[in-house]
């Protein structure tokens, strides 16, 4: 890719397509529990998602066009505390493989040192993240409520 990237802080108005791409990447391809529907699933993942950006400590990088920010190119969400905890990063697949992502983890991770976490596991993740530690746990519901920032 020719063009640079501008990486900034998402903004509400990028809420909408963050929370749209995270649960259509992450469900594509995917069967649903046993005994659940697809859209049953869908929902699942829209709300744990909606709560994990509700949270005080989360933060979102964009990586988007420097001529028009508001053309998302990709995304991370991870969160604030001490350690290094990714619950996604998506690239849309015609950006993919120009270090995006790469620079979105690393965004993520601001120099805190140990294993990194993540709350999410893709088969894109196992790739790119291998040595990342999968915490499940990390996707129960927390009490507060705020906005992202």
């Amino acid at each position: 890719m020719t063009e640079p990237v501008q990486y900034r802080a998402a903004a509400t108005a990028d809420l909408r397509f963050i929370l749209s791409s995270w649960v259509r990447s992450y469900t594509h391809k995917r069967k649903p529990p046993e005994g659940m529907s697809m859209k049953g699933f869908r929902a699942g993942v829209r709300v744990t998602v909606t709560d994990i950006l509700r949270r005080p400590t989360t933060r979102a990088v964009v990586a988007c066009n420097p001529l028009n920010p508001s053309l998302i190119w990709g995304f991370s969400v991870w969160d604030d505390g001490p350690a290094p905890t990714l619950h996604y990063c998506y690239v849309k697949e015609v950006f993919r493989g120009n270090g995006i992502g790469t620079e979105l983890t690393r965004l993520a991770r601001d120099g805190r040192p140990g294993h990194l976490r993540i709350s999410y596991r893709t088969p894109a993740c196992r790739r790119f993240l291998p040595e990342a530690q999968f915490e499940p746990r990390l996707l129960r519901k927390q009490p507060q409520e705020t906005d992202v920032r």
